[in-house]
């Protein structure tokens, strides 16, 4: 009974192991498509809200980051001193100064005008919207390819393109 509990255990994780290895690799780096379509599904308030949570998840976590990094530094740090390594670090934090609404805003008129990008994630959008790039800019230089130019698709929506295939 034992041998055979076993045999069969073999084949479950051999099975496994065979459908992991014989997983196309392209199939693991596809993004998920179109968080912009999602997006343009809240209200107002959500969307807000889905920004504040983010910002203030972002400036903890990048302050976290630098008084780490004060924590390890080699020498001590003199606080007082604007070339010390925390002011420097937390002079390169995203600028999310304008407050919620603003970048809620920025990210539906990007949707808005500009459908072929709700490909880009909103956090991709909100980090380059705080590192001080424009909509333009982000619509111009994506951080991820927005498009399938090499099939002739450049103007739709990536869905539809999906759709297509």
């Amino acid at each position: 009974m034992a041998i055979h509990r076993s045999f069969n255990i073999f084949h479950v994780v051999a099975f496994v192991v065979l459908l992991a290895f014989s997983t196309p690799c392209s199939l693991l780096a596809q993004r998920r498509c179109c968080e912009g379509d999602t997006w343009m599904k809240w209200t107002a308030d959500h969307r807000k809200d889905y920004v504040l949570g983010y910002i203030l998840g972002r400036a903890e976590g990048y302050s976290d980051a630098c008084y780490r990094l004060v924590k390890y530094w080699p020498s001590q740090v003199k606080l007082n001193d604007e070339k010390n390594p925390l002011t420097k670090c937390l002079k390169e934090m995203p600028d999310f100064s304008r407050g919620p609404e603003y970048f809620a805003q920025q990210v539906t008129e990007l949707y808005t005008t500009y459908p072929e990008d709700r490909i880009l994630l909103i956090t991709e959008i909100l980090e380059a919207l705080g590192s001080g790039k424009s909509i333009q800019d982000l619509h111009q230089h994506p951080p991820f390819p927005t498009t399938s130019s090499a099939r002739g698709d450049a103007s739709r929506h990536p869905a539809e393109v999906a759709k297509k295939k």
